[in-house]
C-alpha cells in the first residue's frame, strides 16, 4: 500500500444491508424520495470485499454478516441506519479483529473510567 500504511494495518468494512421496506416507510414518512436498493448496496459491499481481497486487507464483510442473522432487520433503525442492536453487532464483528491487530500497541491514555469527568485535564494532559 502507499503512504506508509501496510495492508496488515487495515480493515475494511463494507456496508451493512439495507431494509428497504423499512426505508421505504421511513422516506415516505420523511416526505423523501427512496433512493437505495438493496441489490445496489451487495453489489458495493461484493465490490469492496472484493478490493480488500486483491489488496491483502482484512475485510468485515457486514451486508453478509447481516443477512446470515435471523432478526438482522432489527440491527437497522430506519432501515438504513443502525439501531443500538446493530451497533452491538457490528462492534462483536470487528472488535475482535482490532484487537488481534492492535494488542502489541501499548497505551497511551487512560482507560476512560479513571479519567475524572469534572477535570479530564488532570489525566489527559
Amino acid at each position: 500500500m502507499n503512504d506508509g500504511i501496510a495492508a496488515s494495518q487495515l480493515v475494511l468494512l463494507t456496508p451493512p444491508a439495507i431494509s428497504e421496506v423499512i426505508y421505504t416507510k421511513f422516506c415516505g414518512e420523511m416526505e423523501r424520495a427512496m433512493c437505495l436498493s438493496d441489490e445496489r448496496v451487495k453489489c458495493f459491499a461484493a465490490r469492496c470485499a472484493d478490493l480488500g481481497k486483491t489488496l491483502g486487507v482484512d475485510v468485515v464483510d457486514l451486508y453478509t454478516l447481516f443477512h446470515e442473522q435471523p432478526n438482522w432487520e432489527s440491527f437497522l433503525s430506519d432501515g438504513l441506519h443502525l439501531s443500538k442492536e446493530g451497533n452491538r453487532f457490528v462492534a462483536s464483528q470487528v472488535i475482535p479483529l482490532l484487537e488481534t491487530k492492535l494488542a502489541h500497541l501499548p497505551e497511551i491514555f487512560p482507560d476512560w473510567k479513571d479519567v475524572d469527568p469534572k477535570h479530564p485535564e488532570k489525566d489527559l494532559l
